[in-house]
Order: structure tokens, then sequence, then C-alpha cells
């Protein structure tokens, strides 16, 4: 009787609460109590279990960026062979007295071959994204990631050996190589539809994402060193290195990362709770352990969708075009020696790297107190981080010291830092339970201009004079602002109304015939990116 008594009076102060309590949203004794019990210190906030799979997810995108684009230096350095270049003076004269001797045992493409090993890891980016979207929504992220990365790692060290052998086995290796890790790209944003609570998603994702820069940073910073290690020619030790790291990171994956919080065996009840309770979207908890068929149809006549894409396919071909050519920019034009071509062409990455993690954290500050929509949040910080990037890569062709070049291209890297809490967010906020199928689709267009924009810049660049570098440049500028145009327009960060209408009925609309969507894009993006 006493257990009635107490469920009943129990019941009855539930429903009292929830029926007078006038402070903010009504809310039952349970969230009430949730609220009070899991209050965090920022020292335990960062200590948490969604945080440390952050570090771990940051530190998986860092060695991911490095397998794309240790090529970059790579090539630099095949070119010059293994001499200690930092004794050499920044001129014309002294480069042509290096040992011919040297020169003759390394390898050094021509320009035409080394654009296409330069965009080779972009083929697969066709189509892996969207399909390790449909892996992840049926097979979690764990697996899928872990072995992605791990073939990635074995063939970034066999690719060495292969092109000493072949420039045509180097191409397909980098394709596969491609495939695996663009694959991998989705894969974060269904991890944070899993992991990351409202008020920090945006905060979690643009510190994972930081490593699209984070990994530039570290791959042409260390590149210029390992370049100089006086055993092999001291370039293969690049790719050596790089797949080590991963092999190290994947067991840390395994060990410590999980599909969602219901599953981990470490994080505490207070935690997992809380995460559970503030998702964005509690329509994908209904039928976790089912397929989810994705409503292509309704997704690609969406115009927030079509603008996500262009904003992001803007910054990925420019982006693209930078890490490819800058290591050979400041040599042509600026005449570096190698460890100051590694550590200056670091440095926009740094700048967009920091500025990614600053903005995202800054936007979650922001849209928590609601001082604006999210859609112009977002909209603000897509196009301020489009046009000022423009305006400081046209002025690049202007200045004549390497100082002030990286400091305008540094400028505009940095600025760009701002679509990640931008456009790049949209895939989690309009329609959230296929995520990673937004994603997918937007990284398979992203793989289009990224094939097309080295290409492109060799052609641009083929005089190899400063003119032609001035025209490169203005290209760029011309691509950030029309993405920022487009995303202006037609941008949004509302929920797609059949998704807002598929939640309330609780059925989601689905096609059959995926595979006529595919082709049908792949038709139409005959070419752009």
């Amino acid at each position: 009787m006493q257990m009635t008594f107490a469920a009943k009076a129990g019941d009855f102060l539930d429903r009292y609460i929830s029926k007078f309590c006038k402070c903010g949203e009504k809310k039952n004794l349970g969230e009430v109590k949730q609220e009070e019990e899991y209050m965090e210190s920022v020292l335990q906030k960062l200590v948490s279990w969604r945080w440390r799979v952050a570090y771990i997810a940051l530190f998986g995108m860092v060695t991911q960026i490095m397998h794309r684009n240790c090529i970059s230096f790579a090539l630099v350095c095949m070119c010059k062979g293994q001499i200690d270049n930092t004794s050499l003076p920044h001129s014309h004269s002294d480069k042509e007295e290096i040992n011919s001797d040297a020169m003759s045992d390394n390898i050094c493409w021509d320009r035409t071959t080394q654009s296409l090993v330069l965009s080779a890891y972009f083929y697969g980016q066709l189509i892996a994204p969207f399909i390790s979207g449909l892996v992840t929504q049926r097979f979690g992220v764990k697996r899928p990631m872990a072995l992605y990365m791990l073939l990635s790692s074995v063939l970034l060290m066999a690719t060495p050996e292969l092109a000493r052998r072949s420039s045509s086995l180097t191409i397909a290796v980098r394709a596969v190589q491609g495939f695996l890790g663009s694959g991998c790209l989705p894969m974060y944003s269904q991890l944070w539809d899993e992991w990351a609570p409202t008020s920090e998603r945006g905060e979690l994702l643009a510190f994972t994402l930081s490593g699209l820069d984070l990994g530039i940073l570290v791959a042409f910073a260390s590149s210029g060193y390992l370049c100089t290690i006086p055993v092999d020619k001291g370039w293969p030790f690049i790719f050596y290195t790089y797949g080590g790291l991963t092999l190290i990171w994947v067991a840390t994956w395994l060990l410590f990362v999980t599909d969602s919080p219901k599953t981990h065996p470490f994080i505490s009840h207070k935690e997992r709770k809380f995460i559970r309770g503030n998702r964005h979207d509690h329509v994908s908890d209904k039928s976790e352990n089912d397929p989810v068929k994705t409503p292509w149809l309704l997704i690609l006549r969406s115009g927030p969708v079509w603008a996500m894409m262009a904003a992001m396919v803007s910054v990925a071909s420019g982006m693209s075009l930078v890490f490819s050519y800058l290591p050979k920019y400041m040599d042509n034009v600026h005449h570096l020696n190698t460890r100051e071509n590694g550590l200056l062409s670091s440095l926009p990455f740094l700048g967009r790297g920091l500025s990614i993690i600053f903005i995202g954290i800054l936007t979650d500050k922001i849209l928590q107190r609601k001082w604006i929509s999210v859609t112009k949040m977002r909209k603000i910080n897509q196009c301020c981080s489009s046009f000022t990037a423009a305006l400081s890569i046209y002025f690049v062709q202007y200045v004549h010291r390497a100082d002030l070049a990286i400091l305008l291209i540094t400028l505009s890297t940095a600025s760009l830092g701002g679509t990640m809490s931008g456009a790049y967010t949209n895939s989690l906020e309009l329609a959230p339970r296929y995520a990673s199928s937004l994603s997918g689709l937007a990284f398979t267009l992203n793989g289009v201009g990224q094939i097309t924009a080295p290409i492109a810049g060799s052609l641009i660049i083929q005089e190899g004079t400063t003119a032609s570098w001035g025209n490169m440049f203005m290209s760029l500028s011309a691509v950030y602002i029309c993405g920022g145009v487009v995303y202006v327009i037609l941008g949004s960060s509302d929920e797609l109304p059949w998704y807002s209408q598929a939640k309330q009925s609780e059925k989601v609309p689905e096609i059959s015939n995926i595979s006529q969507i595919v082709i049908k894009m792949s038709e139409k993006s005959e070419y752009g990116h």
C-alpha cells in the first residue's frame, strides 16, 4: 500500500508541475531532475566521453587528410632530389647548380602526369561518399571507418615502391585511396548525429572538421623535414610516417569508439542519458535496427540542398587548388628552399583550422542565446567567409614578397573556416535522419570539383609565369563568390517541408530505384564541382 500511495503521489506531482509551471517550456519531473543532476564544469565537459570521441575523430580526420595531401609536397621533393636545400640561397642560378646525378636517381614526372597524380585521389570521391552514406546507415560508423582507414594506410606505405615502378600504378593507387578516404567524410556526420547533444552539435562537428586543415598543416610542416632524411632520398618517409600513424589511430578507434552512446562501455549513465535526451531528431531512434531508405527525389527537388552543395563545392574546389599548388607556387615564384616552403605553406591551414574551432564555438554561443535565427547565422557565416576569402586571394597576385603572399593566402583560408558553421552544418539540419546521405551527396559533388580543379590549375599555370599564377588567383576569387551568392539566395537551415510532414505522420517517403537517380546526377555533373 505504501508503494502504491507513493507511486500515485509521484504521478500527481508530475502532472501538477507539468500543468502549472510557467517558467519557460513545460517540463515533467523527470526532465527537471535530469537537468539538475547533469551539470558539468568546463573541465568535466572537455574530459567527457563525447569529447574524447571528438579528440579521436579529430586525430582520424588529421591522418586522413595527411593521406590526401602528402603527395603535393612529395612531388616537389621527388623532383628536387635528396639534398639539404636549407643551405641554398633563393635564386634560380643556385638551383641550377644542383648535382644532376642526384636528380637522375629521382622520379620527376612531367606537369601533366603530376596533375593527374594530384587529382587521382578525387576520382573515388565521385561515388565513395554516396556509397559510404548508405553503408553507415546499415552498418554504423565504427567498423567501416576502421576498415577504410586500415586499407588506405597500407596503400599509402606502398606508394613509394609503386611510384618507382610506374606513374600509372601510382595514379590507380591514389584513386583507390581517394575512394577510401572520401568515404570516411560522411561518416563523421553520422557519428555526431548519434553522439552530439543539440547544444553542442555545431561545436563538435566544427572541432572534428578542423582536422581538414590541421591535417594539411601537419603534412606540409613535417614533409619539409622528412624530405631531408639522408636515407632513400628522404621523400618515401613521408608515406611511411603517415601510414604508421594511421595504424595507431585505427587501434585507438576500435578500442574506444562505438556507433552510439547506448553501446559505449565506459560512458557514465548520466552522460548517456543527457546525450540521448538532447538529440535534435528522435525520429531516427524509433527504428535504429531497420535499414533506412533515402527519398532521393524529394532531396534533389529541395533548393536548400542545392544551396548547401553549391557552397560546399565552391570551397572544396578552391581549397583543392590551394593545397595542390601552394608548395609549387612558393617554389616557382618566391624560390623558397624545402624547409621554408613546408613551414610557410602550412600557415594558411593553421589559420583555417583555428578559425573553424573559434567560429564554431562562437556560433553555438550566439545560437544558444537566440540572438539570431539559425538560418541567418548560417548565411552570415557562409557569405562573410566566401566574400572575405575571395577578396584576399584576389590581391595575392599584386604582392612580390613571400611573407605578404602567405599573409593574404592565410587570411583567405582562415576566412573559409566560417563555412564549417555555415553550409557544412546543413546536412545535420535539413533532414537529420538522412545526415549521412546528404553529406555523401555533397561530398560526391565535391569530388567532381576536386578532380577538375588541379587539372584546370595545371592548364592555367602552364607557362609558369607570374601572370599565369595571377589568373589562377582571379579564378579562385570568382569560385568563392559564386558559392556565396547561391547560398544567400537559396540557403536555409530549417527542416525541409517534406521531412517535417513525414515526422508528424511518422512515415518517411521512400523510393525504390536509387540507381536511376545516381545515373541522372552523373549525367548532369559533367562537369562542375
